[in-house]
C-alpha cells in the first residue's frame, strides 16, 4: 500500500508543478492572448457553460508543465536518479505522452464542477451554500 502511495505521488507530481505554473501566469498575466474561455462565451439555459475563469491559457500552461515534469521524471529515470521502484512505467518512453494526459486531465477534470457551479448561480471560486451544498 505504502508502495502504492509512492508511486502515485511520483506520477502526479507533473500536476503540481502545472499548478504553480498556472498560479504564476495567472499572478503576472503570462501568454495574455491565451486568456480566452474555453466555453466561447456559449450559455446553455442562459448561463455560461464554465465562465471566464477556464481559459485557453490554462489548458495550454497545464498541458505543457505536466509533460515537461513527465518528461524530467523520464531523465530522472534514464539517468538511474529514480529508484527502480517508483515508476509505474518507462518514463524515458512514455513520460511526454503521460504528461500530456494528465494536463488534459487536469483542465478537463475541472469542467464538470465549473458547468455545476454555473448552473446553480455559484460565483467563481466560492463554494455552494444552503441547499446547493453536498455534504
Amino acid at each position: 500500500m505504502l508502495l502504492w502511495t509512492f508511486q502515485l505521488l511520483f506520477l502526479g507530481s507533473p500536476v503540481l508543478l502545472a499548478a504553480i505554473a498556472h498560479g504564476l501566469t495567472i499572478r503576472y498575466d503570462v501568454l495574455p492572448f491565451l486568456r480566452k474561455p474555453l466555453d466561447f462565451g456559449l450559455h446553455f439555459r442562459r448561463k455560461r457553460l464554465f465562465g471566464n475563469n477556464k481559459t485557453w491559457r490554462g489548458l495550454a500552461v497545464h498541458v505543457a508543465f505536466c509533460t515537461l515534469g513527465a518528461t524530467i521524471q523520464g531523465w530522472f529515470q534514464e539517468q538511474g536518479i529514480t529508484p527502480r521502484w517508483l515508476p509505474l512505467f518507462d518514463y524515458t518512453k512514455q513520460g511526454p505522452l503521460v504528461g500530456f494526459l494528465l494536463g488534459l486531465g487536469m483542465t478537463l477534470g475541472e469542467l464538470p464542477n465549473s458547468f455545476l457551479k454555473r448552473q446553480l448561480d455559484i460565483p467563481p471560486g466560492q463554494r455552494a451554500s444552503g441547499q446547493a451544498q453536498v455534504v
